[in-house]
């Protein structure tokens, strides 16, 4: 799910800007989340772990592939997608697991978990992974996947179809 991840959000990304990703100040020279993506992969395989988190954090904060609109603006604004936010958190969270920061791994990978990342086999399987990988990391997949996971998506459906039964009615209290 990892390289399928990465690769949907390379397939709509551009090149990088600049081929040197060892210098602080190409940091500034990305324009779009990729980019900042693939920079980040390249200091993880280098083992500059910090580096790649700088990277994959510079990555949420840059244009992707997806958008969003303001309450009550007609604009859209590029933000990361759904892919390109995974794979950023993902690879951050086997950038903290590699540098023993296990609490900031397991954070990132509930994000992942809450924002509906589903292939739960790569996350117990990894090996940039393994130093998460035990009880604390079943215990946050059994929080979205178990039945507490289960009961949280039943509640969230019930939502949904009041919101879609409702939604002629102008009645904004519905959606708390």
């Amino acid at each position: 799910q990892r390289q399928a991840d990465m690769a949907q959000a390379a397939e709509a990304g551009d090149a990088p800007s600049s081929t040197s990703s060892s210098s602080e100040g190409s940091e500034r020279e990305f324009k779009r989340c990729k980019q900042a993506i693939d920079a980040g992969l390249e200091a993880f395989q280098a083992q500059q772990y910090s580096r790649a988190i700088d990277l994959f954090n510079l990555a949420l904060e840059l244009p992707g592939n997806g958008a969003y609109r303001l309450s009550g603006s007609p604009r859209e604004y590029a933000c990361p997608s759904d892919a390109e936010e995974h794979a950023a958190l993902y690879n951050m969270a086997c950038c903290y697991a590699q540098l023993g920061q296990k609490a900031a791994a397991l954070t990132c990978i509930e994000s992942i978990l809450e924002g509906g990342f589903t292939d739960v086999a790569t996350l117990t399987a990894d090996p940039d992974l393994r130093p998460v990988q035990g009880a604390e990391l079943q215990a946050v997949i059994n929080k979205y996947t178990g039945i507490g996971g289960l009961f949280s998506k039943l509640l969230q459906k019930d939502k949904e179809e009041v919101l879609v039964s409702d939604s002629n009615k102008n009645k904004p209290w519905i959606m708390w």
